[in-house]
């Protein structure tokens, strides 16, 4: 017989059956109190919060000298009523009443203080020019953490330095909880933007003029005056705009102006740029490399990486693009009625980022890249800020690529990139309103005209698939190196990217390439490494024979030491592959070359990525960006008809699926 979850003096009912406990549940008078009393304690810690920050603020007010050392708490969310009820739509869905809501806190917010605005280093200036590596770091700062005040739940922030800038300022209850329950903001006002709608054109009329003959290559400038309704209908359409003073030659003298003179006032868009790669001998002829014929491939779209971080810092999305990185822990036993003694030690011991360790009992909460130790690690790599520059961000790139069919019949295919950011929270990349995850490239297949300019050039009949396979690897790092990992972009790893954000607080930024999501075949291309070769994992050198012991107790170290480096000896076996290719007329899969390459299943590619590596960081692992993917690697890829297979075998032997249910 169950009986009441409240039982106590308020309640002693034992109800007959799970029915009745329910419609008991529903007037329990020990329920009630209980509720009664966690709104009471929920409602005495908010007003506690709001009056400590009232005696904050008065008492900066009065001691103007004193230092601040806890920032002041965040305001009391707006999602309590006087009754310290939470608000909830009376249109919306009642829930049964033995459902009890818990809304969740908003996360800690830092203090933060203003950067200075000064003119960062240029790139002419003497100090640059003896040395264009990646600078060492200089000796290790003072320290000066900073850590934010524990919210109701107990969590809180460490960084290593006081922010100038927090995203979570401008977080509410609606975006830390998706439901329908919660009443909806009002809309904001939009911003007037800088420039009327038909700039950099004189009138709505002449733009519309314009686009419409910019759409259609064929024409001229005549052909303008045989418009029809396209133009003409349109509402904002003044016809009496163009009788008066209307002239295309110069409506277009315009458009290549504004291009020039506004530059920093247009947007970011879409280029078109082309890739030349070399075209290996067929066994037995004998050339250099540089003398080799080579093809260019041309009509590659794409967007420049330093384009693509001005966007997200200079737009409105810079709100929830996190500039320094902080450890978010959370104190279990935190008691906001009481001072915690280890949250205010005044002297801590610091850890290698510059923080205090984890107090005992506390706990690492993880979930974010800003927020792991990898992102730490980056921020403390930074070249020495001066005294009186601006701040320097770590700008962590993510990027994700994977090949589409565009229909259900056809070979109609394309290859997107796409660019985001670890700076911003994985729960506002994956919305698509927020327009945080950037279309930014088009990778392309080796065209078909490849093929026959190859025959042509070595008047052969046919090409071999190892040739195509080897002339794919070359087009995919062609346009990853000479289009996307630009001298602009290696010059801003090193010595940063001065950009003004949408706070108006000029930034030194830092692109750092954190991480590459694809499938196991991307990221062979990618990797350069053979496809199910003899070391077939992505980050490690573990021969095929040794994958069975996945798992076990050595496994876990044989992967650790025998981990891929871009190392020089990589280098020195793919030059020399190459010259046995070209210089001595060996064919790509010959005995000699598979002698060099084979065992460690390397191909005689150059890798673009290793282009960090030599001109900017030493200390940049390209493996290291090819983290798993669940959806491949899991969901959908082996790992799944493996784990089937586990499931048939204990069906089929031991009948122990429950236990395997019980572990998982």
């Amino acid at each position: 017989m169950p009986s009441c979850p409240f039982t106590g003096p308020l309640c002693n009912k034992k109800p007959k059956g799970t029915t009745a406990l329910q419609l008991h549940l529903l007037s329990c008078p020990a329920k009630k109190a209980a509720h009664t009393q966690n709104v009471a304690v929920v409602t005495a810690h908010a007003e506690s919060v709001q009056a400590e920050a009232a005696a904050a603020e008065a008492a900066a007010q009065a001691i103007v000298d004193l230092p601040m050392r806890d920032p002041t708490p965040p305001p009391v969310p707006e999602f309590w009523d006087g009754s310290g009820r939470p608000k909830r739509s009376t249109r919306a869905r009642q829930l049964p009443a033995r459902y009890r809501d818990i809304v969740p806190d908003l996360p800690p917010v830092a203090e933060t203080q203003p950067a200075p605005a000064d003119d960062p280093p240029q790139p002419d200036d003497p100090e640059l020019e003896p040395d264009m590596r990646f600078p060492s770091p200089g000796p290790a700062p003072t320290p000066s953490f900073y850590r934010t005040r524990p919210n109701f739940e107990g969590l809180y922030k460490t960084y290593p330095c006081r922010p100038t800038h927090d995203p979570d300022e401008n977080a509410t209850l609606a975006s830390r909880c998706l439901t329908s329950e919660l009443a909806q903001p009002e809309q904001e006002q939009l911003t007037v933007p800088a420039h009327p709608a038909y700039f950099p054109f004189s009138s709505y009329s002449s733009a519309w003029l314009m686009s419409w003959f910019l759409e259609n290559t064929t024409l001229t400038l005549q052909s303008l005056r045989r418009l029809v309704d396209k133009v003409f209908r349109r509402r904002t359409f003044k016809l009496s705009e163009l009788l008066e003073d209307f002239d295309p030659q110069r409506e277009w003298d315009r458009l290549e102006r504004a291009e020039r003179d506004f530059a920093d006032d247009l947007p970011r868009g879409w280029k078109t740029g082309e890739v030349t790669i070399k075209l290996p001998p067929p066994p037995g002829r004998k050339m250099s490399e540089a003398d080799a014929p080579s093809v260019t491939v041309k009509g590659i779209a794409y967007r420049p990486l330093l384009d693509i971080l001005e966007e997200a810092v200079k737009n409105k999305s810079f709100q929830f693009f996190h500039t320094t990185p902080f450890f978010l822990r959370q104190d279990p036993t935190y008691d906001p009625d009481s001072p915690d003694e280890i949250i205010d030690d005044a002297d801590p011991e610091l850890d290698q980022f510059g923080i205090p360790h984890l107090p005992p009992g506390h706990d690492d909460v993880y979930g974010e890249f800003y927020t792991s130790e990898e992102m730490m690690r980056l921020h403390n790599r930074l070249p020495p800020r001066a005294p009186d520059g601006p701040e320097h961000v770590v700008a962590a790139y993510f990027f994700w690529s994977d090949g589409t069919n565009l229909g259900q019949w056809g070979s109609a295919s394309l290859w997107p990139k796409y660019t985001g950011f670890g700076n911003v929270s994985k729960y506002i990349r994956c919305k698509p309103t927020a327009h945080a995850c950037y279309h930014s490239a088009y990778f392309p297949s080796v065209p078909e005209w490849v093929k026959d300019e190859y025959k042509k050039q070595f008047n052969v009949k046919n090409v071999s698939a190892e040739t195509m396979a080897h002339l794919k690897r070359e087009l995919m790092h062609a346009v990853w190196e000479q289009l996307l990992l630009t001298p602009e972009f290696i010059h801003a790893y090193i010595h940063g990217h001065p950009i003004t954000c949408w706070d108006d607080i000029l930034r030194l930024f830092f692109p750092r390439l954190s991480i590459y999501g694809a499938d196991y075949l991307e990221k062979i291309l990618l990797a350069l490494i053979r496809s199910n070769g003899g070391c077939p994992c992505i980050h490690c050198l573990v021969p095929k024979d040794l994958v069975h012991e996945l798992g076990r107790h050595n496994d876990k170290r044989r992967r650790e030491v025998n981990a891929r480096q871009d190392s020089p000896a990589l280098h020195r076996a793919v030059k020399r592959a190459r010259e046995f290719i070209f210089d001595l007329g060996y064919s790509i899969k010959s005995p000699r070359v598979e002698g060099l390459l084979k065992e460690f299943s390397w191909v005689p590619t150059r890798n673009a990525f290793s282009k960090i590596r030599e001109e900017a960081d030493p200390t940049f692992n390209l493996y290291d960006m090819f983290v798993p993917d669940v959806l491949h690697e899991m969901e959908l890829g082996v790992m799944k008809a493996v784990l089937i297979h586990v499931l048939r075998v204990l069906d089929a032997t031991s009948k122990q699926l429950g236990e395997l249910d019980k572990r998982l």
